[in-house]
């Protein structure tokens, strides 16, 4: 079954620049970015809204994908009146969520979003939305019990 994120973002990023981009809120969330890989399939188009970007965690073995999408003024929810572009974080297994979630706070961080969707309740502890500091202060708070069970 497919999770998803939905981060409503003010820019598209190049492939560069969101390589660059995610890298130090992925660093404020503590994620070991020395195993980490990006890559885009070949296909049409040079941005970001013609591909799908991979990212995957080589040590821990999990990994997601990025989609970006621009919402016409109509369809975008009223906060968001001012972010056209819609990224869709997602992957397909349970132990993807973390790498999934840290993702999705870093593209909003790294491209002005404020807020992340979770529509199906499984990553932002069962509700519809979260702004971006919330989302930090969870996963961190994830992260550490889930650091302190490791160690019982």
């Amino acid at each position: 079954m497919s999770s998803d994120l939905y981060v409503p973002i003010l820019r598209l990023p190049t492939f560069s620049e969101f390589v660059e981009g995610i890298n130090h809120p992925l660093l404020e969330l503590s994620v070991d970015v020395a195993n980490m890989v990006v890559g885009m399939g070949v296909g049409k188009g040079v941005h970001l809204t013609d591909h799908f970007v991979l990212v995957q965690d080589l040590e821990k073995d999990v990994s997601c994908w990025v989609s970006f999408s621009f919402f016409e003024e109509s369809i975008r929810e009223e906060p968001e009146q001012d972010l056209p572009y819609m990224a869709h974080v997602f992957s397909r297994a349970k132990k993807n969520r973390s790498i999934t979630t840290a993702i999705a706070y870093a593209v909003g961080s790294g491209f002005g979003g404020r807020i992340i969707y979770d529509d199906a309740h499984l990553f932002l502890g069962g509700v519809d939305a979260l702004p971006l500091e919330d989302v930090k202060k969870l996963y961190l708070f994830n992260a550490n019990a889930e650091n302190e069970k490791g160690t019982d």
